[in-house]
């Protein structure tokens, strides 16, 4: 199955999670973002965090990809990537693959 990279982007923070298969290898948060941020690292029972400051989401995100790579799981060996998004309304209520289509539904969505 591979590698996969989970990604929860809020408001404030960037959740990360990286699965080798079924089974949750590493964590990464970067919560607070704009300004004196948190980065929460979980590799198995190992927990650290540290602050620092963080830009925004795209800074948030190499940061998380950064400190992936020094757990050994560099960019170039994740397999895939997934994008939790919550809001569907009423046409998008069930677990779906988000391609062209799906997107072009999230625009029409957001002006409902």
């Amino acid at each position: 199955m591979g590698r996969i990279l989970v990604v929860n982007a809020g408001s404030s923070s960037l959740k990360t999670a990286l699965f080798d298969g079924a089974k949750r290898v590493f964590e990464i948060d970067v919560l607070e973002i704009s300004g004196a941020a948190r980065i929460k690292v979980i590799d198995g029972e190992d927990k650290s965090e540290e602050k620092l400051s963080v830009v925004d989401h795209h800074h948030a995100l190499a940061l998380a990809l950064d400190r992936y790579s020094d757990l050994g799981a560099p960019a170039h060996k994740i397999d895939g990537a997934g994008h939790r998004i919550v809001h569907g309304a009423k046409r998008v209520f069930e677990i779906d693959v988000l391609e062209i289509s799906g997107a072009a539904r999230i625009k029409v969505i957001d002006g409902e």
